[in-house]
């Protein structure tokens, strides 16, 4: 949801408040029940409502100012009745989110509609809890009874998706034949050998059966894709191709050496060379 920002001057008052609050949606912790009398939030002289003749411990500004400190862990900055909070410098709108603060007109016969301001402790499929004192009472219901919704308060900053990693390409993957191991950073990257099934190889582990199973292509080909594990959005897979070593040139026969027939030991031959042992000798 695109959020609608303030007015440029209420923004301006509102930044050294702001930026001091490390609070988020992620962090968000519900209150289903009535707060504690020895809750500093709302019994102490961190409420500036608590005290207060009118709008003092028991109304639905009280509770929503304590509700607000609480969430935040920082002073909010709401000041006067309830309807002039949308004032304050936090964004606004029509859409419910977690912790915001719902300002309501409700109908409270026989007085005429009065306002009152809820905590959003809840979205789920059923509909949105709030939590809110009514006639100093302390409530947790979805909805609000006779209540006309004016606009929420979003006291929280709003969440900004995690940025996709930079496209991959071979600089993130390690591959070694001599070693028959793969190494990448796989709190970035997932990687995949083509014709190796679905799952992700680990990150340095063996690939030795791997090796084995695509032993007649002269390419093993990597296939590297964010993790979106990470919370990173999901991206392609970048198709990473590792040609096989050269075989070695200028192969040549070799007779046996002179201790072969007693121990079956083989000297004198390059390392690089694969040794099969036929009737005729060693090539």
């Amino acid at each position: 949801m695109k959020r609608r920002l303030p007015a440029l001057l209420l923004a301006v008052l509102m930044v050294f408040s702001l930026f001091t609050v490390s609070a988020s949606a992620a962090e968000f912790a519900p209150r289903t029940t009535e707060p504690e009398s020895g809750n500093d939030y709302y019994y102490s002289s961190k409420n500036t409502y608590l005290n207060l003749m009118v709008y003092g411990s028991g109304s639905s500004e009280w509770y929503a100012y304590g509700r607000a400190y609480e969430i935040l862990g920082a002073a909010p900055n709401f000041s006067g009745k309830g309807y002039k909070w949308v004032d304050a410098g936090y964004e606004t709108g029509k859409t419910p989110e977690l912790g915001a603060i719902a300002h309501f007109e409700v109908n409270n016969f026989p007085l005429s509609a009065v306002d009152l301001m809820a905590v959003v402790e809840k979205i789920d499929d059923d509909g949105v809890w709030y939590s809110y004192y009514n006639n100093r009472t302390f409530q947790y219901t979805k909805g609000v009874s006779s209540g006309t919704l004016k606009n929420y308060i979003y006291i929280l900053p709003e969440e900004t998706a995690p940025e996709a990693p930079e496209a991959p390409d071979a600089s993130v993957v390690s591959f070694s034949y001599a070693d028959e191991t793969i190494s990448y950073n796989d709190g970035v990257y997932e990687a995949f050998i083509e014709g190796a099934g679905t799952d992700a190889v680990a990150d340095g582990g063996s690939i030795a059966a791997i090796l084995d199973d695509a032993s007649g292509y002269r390419y093993l080909t990597v296939r590297v894709k964010a993790n979106t594990d990470t919370g990173a959005p999901a991206g392609d897979k970048t198709a990473i191709g590792f040609p096989r070593p050269a075989a070695p040139s200028a192969l040549s026969a070799t007779g046996t050496s002179t201790d072969s027939a007693a121990d079956g030991t083989i000297s004198g031959v390059p390392p690089a060379m694969e040794y099969r042992g036929q009737n005729s000798g060693f090539w």
